[in-house]
């Protein structure tokens, strides 16, 4: 039996028209306003350059923008954003979800690898904008390396969570 990794599977299986894009944005705090209009902007300048690496000649729509705002990346049942791209993948209307780096598609490790599974299990590419790759679940290795990116995404929380417990403290003494 022959593996093939996720990245090179024939967008053709699916549908022959443009490469149908879903933008995933998620900002912790309400103060980094400025946060989901980088994360759309940066997002929209790759999609030339991620639809090159499909290696398929065909153009690309954005059909669907999703915010998580306020809303920790830990907790996918409460991120509406994350709910919607999840129903919109349910219904065949997603070839790829682009969003900034795993830490954006969520930062509790098992969820994001179930959650990425079940995209690809879908059909569907999850793509990391500011690295400009594919999370490739097709392969072990990129399986491994998913799973490091997820485990540092959850460490991530854990120490922002950390220094936001130490700052409360320093204040109220």
């Amino acid at each position: 039996m022959t593996r093939r990794s996720i990245r090179t599977r024939p967008l053709h299986e699916t549908h022959a028209g443009p490469v149908r894009v879903g933008l995933l944005l998620r900002m912790s705090t309400p103060h980094q306003a400025d946060s989901l209009e980088k994360q759309l902007v940066n997002g929209t300048m790759v999609l030339p350059t991620m639809v090159a690496q499909l290696g398929t000649p065909r153009s690309h729509d954005v059909v669907a923008t999703w915010e998580d705002v306020a809303v920790s990346g830990a907790e996918s049942v409460r991120r509406p954003g994350f709910k919607a791209m999840m129903a919109a993948v349910e219904r065949g209307e997603i070839d790829v979800v682009v969003t900034r780096d795993p830490e954006r598609f969520g930062r509790d490790s098992e969820r994001s690898t179930m959650a990425m599974l079940h995209l690809q299990q879908r059909g569907v590419l999850v793509y990391f904008f500011e690295t400009r790759q594919f999370a490739d679940l097709g392969t072990p290795t990129g399986k491994m390396f998913a799973g490091i990116q997820n485990l540092f995404a959850e460490f991530e929380r854990g120490n922002g969570a950390d220094r936001t417990h130490e700052a409360l403290e320093r204040k109220a003494r």
